[in-house]
């Protein structure tokens, strides 16, 4: 796993999982037509 300034990730849990597992709904779309900017989507 990777690390920083010597801590170390031992789980990470992604949105595209989160969204696959039902555990987040992906509004990304509507929130665009409201103005909203999404960096990296």
């Amino acid at each position: 796993m990777e690390h920083s300034d010597n801590h170390y990730v031992i789980f990470a849990y992604t949105r595209k999982q989160a969204i696959e597992d039902g555990v987040l709904v992906d509004l990304t779309e509507i929130a665009k037509q409201f103005g909203f900017v999404i960096p990296g989507l």
